[in-house]
């Protein structure tokens, strides 16, 4: 496609759509959104009992409140146009992505966690659902896809697949999980947990597996107590 920059004179501070920094910056945002399609599916699950590192989230969050202005200031094409009109430019994100990208950084957890202590939490398991905004930020890997990859609809077909995979798999441990009780917390009000780092991973393989199972119709759902691998499953039938 061929793209026509039509302005001679670019205007302060508009960053071109295809520069270096962008690229840079957007392959940023691929890195971050797959860590984060993989990272919250599984906490919700384990309850955070997988022990993804926090000083992460801190940056992840610094760089999608970032992304946000920087979008603002990003030219964009249209009809194979470079617009670098400030205006058009505002208008355009205001139109599109920027509602979605304002919500998945709002930090539902912790501004709705922050109004109950440690001791009411427990009751509350909708608190640890609220991470789920955050998996809107993959509108921005399929921004940067439609952008760059050449074979798009294939490939987020694919991603997508591998994807809801995962996420049926975290779901289904989180709902068969021997490993987390949610109502009994330690002193920091944590969950308490009775798995070994190990034995999650495992645990997670094997939800995951199923999940995949049941996705191509190969196992029959009413049959889980026929695995060895989700003990809890097993206890919960007898």
């Amino acid at each position: 496609i061929n793209i026509i920059h039509e302005d001679k004179r670019q205007p302060r501070f508009i960053i071109p759509w295809d520069s270096q920094f962008r690229r840079a910056w957007d392959l940023l945002a691929v890195f971050f959104v797959l860590y984060l399609s993989f990272t919250v599916p599984i906490d919700i699950a384990f309850d955070g009992a997988w022990g993804f590192p926090t000083w992460i989230n801190t940056i992840m969050d610094v760089y999608f409140y970032t992304d946000i202005l920087l979008n603002f200031r990003t030219g964009f094409v249209h009809n194979g146009h470079h617009i670098t009109d400030p205006k058009l430019i505002r208008e355009h994100y205001l139109n599109t992505w920027f509602l979605v990208d304002v919500l998945a950084s709002i930090p539902f957890e912790a501004v709705l966690g922050g109004l109950f202590d440690k001791s009411a939490r427990k009751s509350l398991k909708f608190l640890k659902w609220l991470k789920f905004p955050k998996l809107l930020r993959v509108s921005r890997f399929i921004r940067f896809l439609k952008g760059y990859v050449k074979f798009y609809h294939i490939f987020v077909v694919t991603c997508t697949l591998a994807f809801l995979i995962h996420l049926l798999g975290s779901l289904f441990a989180g709902a068969t999980n021997p490993c987390i009780d949610p109502l009994q917390l330690d002193a920091d009000g944590n969950s308490i947990v009775y798995c070994t780092f190990e034995q999650i991973v495992s645990y997670y393989i094997s939800a995951v597996y199923v999940a995949l199972l049941m996705c191509f119709n190969v196992l029959d759902g009413s049959k889980f107590t026929n695995y060895g691998s989700f003990p809890s499953m097993a206890l919960n039938n007898t």
